[in-house]
């Protein structure tokens, strides 16, 4: 049994907060799916990078287990409409460091919106990524090394679903910080737009 974080938080956020997040972005809905579908497989691929190692697994394991329990995940409408964005930005800048402000913008390229909106919206999925697999951890008893496999799996299953988009991944978070991102994010976004909004 896997986490398949992409497939339910889509389903979570379809079912139970697309029209908070399209209220508190002021985008509408197709741009705010759009944005999370593209935004999510990023999220996962950097959790998957980050515990690579066994330290980083271990600080991952440790966060999750001390401050989220999966208990946003039972009224979502409720935590986006009230959601800090400062606690997505902590969870982006330990993920992803400096990059983060690359990545937003690259999503608001793909989507047509601008980078404020494409942060925001990387802000509130951050910790609903972080409550699900405090949610699983819980109910699996993962270990750190556990968790790693578990991420490394997902982050492949990305990976195989929409190959172009590790290559967007790695030209952002393997930059040398010069905040340039490949050339096809384009059709990057359109296979994962492919990918997971047609399934």
């Amino acid at each position: 049994m896997s986490i398949e974080i992409l497939p339910t938080i889509m389903q979570l956020i379809s079912s139970g907060g697309l029209k908070e997040l399209s209220d508190k972005t002021g985008l509408n809905t197709t741009q705010v799916t759009s944005a999370t579908a593209i935004a999510l497989p990023l999220i996962i691929q950097a959790m998957a990078k980050k515990t690579e190692n066994e330290k980083g697994a271990e600080s991952l394991a440790k966060a999750v287990s001390k401050d989220h329990d999966g208990s946003i995940l039972e009224n979502l409408g409720s935590f986006i409409q009230n959601s800090d964005e400062k606690e997505g930005q902590s969870i982006l800048k330990h993920l992803i460091g400096k990059d983060r402000t690359d990545i937003a913008e690259t999503i608001g390229n793909m989507v047509g919106i601008d980078k404020e909106k494409s942060m925001m919206i990387l802000s509130v999925l951050a910790p609903i990524v972080m409550g699900l697999i405090g949610k699983y951890m819980s109910k699996e008893k993962l270990t750190a090394s556990e968790l790693a496999k578990n991420l490394s799996e997902e982050g492949t299953n990305v990976t195989n679903s929409a190959p172009d988009a590790s290559s967007l991944f790695n030209s952002l978070i393997d930059s040398n910080g010069d905040g340039q991102v490949a050339d096809d994010v384009v059709k990057i976004g359109s296979q994962l737009l492919s990918a997971f909004l047609k399934k």
